[in-house]
């Protein structure tokens, strides 16, 4: 009866499975528990009731179920049911289901069809329910399954069945632990209950719940080992959604925190960047006021004045970019161009910054070349990557620049010996406000935004930017890359020219600002 042992198991009546030698095949839980006498498998019943043994003899041989009321063991009162094992085997068997007498005894034939009924009721709710049963005798070799188990490792119904088989059906993850809970459960009455995989030979997964028991002789040898399966696949997608639902909250809130930590942050930091030049500006003008007459103390404050000024210039341009990055809305105007004219340029401005901050600020040109870029843009990728790079480069530092082409990129190249970056922020330095989200304050003040806005306008050209690092302590190294384009000499000249130009046209405005300057001071 392979169906029925396996849910046999978990009844809380007696069920008792004979064959017609009176040898018990199968006892459930509750009839080794409830009963006086010593019941395993291969045990003779010595019933000791002409009746019963007329009844079970008569059942298999075809006849009708019967019910019988005896006497058992002790003195205890029990009624029989004898009741034809559904699935016909060989030899044929018979199921003994009992009850204790406590009132009158009701009409055996109608008992005994109740049974029955009872039999074919727990079959079909087996069956409508989807439980796969297993029964394995001892040793653990050969396994009994019905349809719906066999279908749950994905085995037609007529398949032969071994502990071989079942390993091997199962997700080669599963197969460790559920062996150790196998045998657990055979030799040291561990409780039997387990989830694993089964894989199709197609790869398609299913997951499964286990349950069982072993049953064991009156030496404590494991005899049986039996029990269910069920099908719990549709559960584990819901759990799993329900897990990445959870995660997924659980990162919206902590981006949530995230972002209202550095928005405090970003307030309190671009109200003091702010307020640094404002109070600079306010003091120098008062300065201005009072030593109007002083020539040199004028061209002090207009040089302290220009340098806030620009600094509260490059702030809200900053803030300025990151929105039009952010939305989409920062152009570029392109242009033919030499990308070494342009580096030039921006290393010769920054040149009396470093000669101020003691700091060795170097330039090699091995090989430059045309591309197609903003000339404006391009000089605030290398500004920016310069104030980067003299922003963490100490007093008696070193700042090294170089054009290289390699392939077809030009390549720029700003290494320094400043503090270094870490391996785990080779990329979060690129990303908007990195320094507000740093686990402490920067030393050197900014928003944090100027590498964010080089990274986007470098990809805005076709190019990369990228940092390299040793660790902390062993200098960085910053390389922009940008595609070489094939331009005629007659356009690069005319740019040159145009750059040319507009580098002499520098200190003519500077002498033009000088004038009335000059003027104010002598008046």
């Amino acid at each position: 009866m392979q169906l029925a042992y396996g849910v046999l198991e978990v009844l809380p009546e007696p069920y008792i499975v004979v064959d017609e030698r009176l040898s018990i095949v199968f006892a459930n839980t509750a009839a080794r528990d409830t009963l006086l006498l010593p019941l395993h498998e291969g045990f003779a019943l010595d019933l000791q009731v002409d009746t019963l043994v007329d009844a079970v003899s008569d059942v298999i041989q075809g006849a009708s179920p019967q019910t019988i009321e005896f006497l058992w063991g002790s003195g205890i009162r029990l009624r029989a049911e004898v009741l034809p094992e559904v699935q016909r085997a060989s030899p044929r068997r018979a199921i003994l289901r009992f009850h204790p007498v406590t009132g009158p005894a009701e009409r055996p034939s109608g008992r005994a069809h109740d049974g029955f009924q009872d039999e074919a009721m727990l079959r079909m709710a087996v069956e409508a329910a989807e439980i796969g049963t297993f029964y394995c005798p001892m040793p653990l070799h050969k396994i009994v399954w019905n349809a719906k188990c066999k279908e749950h490792f994905w085995l037609p119904a007529d398949a032969e069945v071994d502990i071989g088989v079942f390993y091997a059906r199962l997700h080669p993850e599963d197969v460790a632990h559920t062996r150790e809970a196998v045998e657990a459960a055979v030799y040291r009455a561990v409780p039997y209950d387990i989830e694993y995989r089964t894989l199709s030979p197609s790869g398609d997964v299913r997951w499964l719940r286990a349950m069982g028991r072993t049953r064991y002789s009156q030496s404590g040898e494991p005899i049986q080992f039996d029990g269910i399966t069920i099908d719990i696949t549709k559960q584990k997608l819901v759990e799993k959604e329900r897990d990445r639902l959870l995660e997924h909250e659980r990162l919206c809130r902590q981006e949530a925190q995230t972002a209202s930590s550095l928005k405090d942050a970003l307030i309190a930091t671009v109200s003091h960047e702010l307020r640094t030049p404002l109070n600079a500006i306010k003091a120098w003008t008062e300065v201005l006021a009072a030593k109007a007459t002083d020539p040199k103390a004028v061209m002090r404050c207009v040089e302290v004045l220009h340098r806030n000024i620009d600094a509260q210039t490059r702030l809200v341009d900053d803030l300025l970019d990151v929105n039009r990055a952010a939305t989409n809305k920062l152009v570029i105007e392109r242009e033919p161009l030499r990308i070494e004219n342009i580096v030039s340029a921006e290393v010769q401005s920054w040149t009396p910054i470093a000669q101020r901050r003691q700091i060795d600020l170097r330039y090699r040109l091995e090989a430059g070349g045309p591309v197609m870029g903003d000339a404006m843009r391009l000089r605030q990728i290398i500004s920016n990557v310069l104030s980067n790079a003299m922003r963490y480069t100490p007093a008696g530092g070193h700042i090294d620049v170089a054009v290289t082409v390699d392939g077809p990129r030009v390549k720029v190249a700003v290494s320094d010996s400043g503090k270094g970056i870490p391996p785990e922020k080779l990329e979060t330095i690129f990303e908007p406000f990195a320094q507000l989200g740093a686990s402490r304050p920067s030393d050197h003040g900014g928003l944090g935004l100027g590498l964010a806005i080089a990274r986007k306008l470098a990809t805005l050209h076709g190019g990369t930017l990228t940092a390299t690092s040793a660790g902390e302590g062993k200098g960085a190294t910053f390389t922009l890359a940008l595609p070489l384009q094939a331009v005629t000499a007659s356009t690069i000249g005319t740019v040159e020219a145009g750059l040319d130009n507009l580098l002499e046209d520098v200190p003519v405005a500077a002498a033009l600002l000088a004038a009335p300057l000059a003027a104010v001071s002598v008046s």
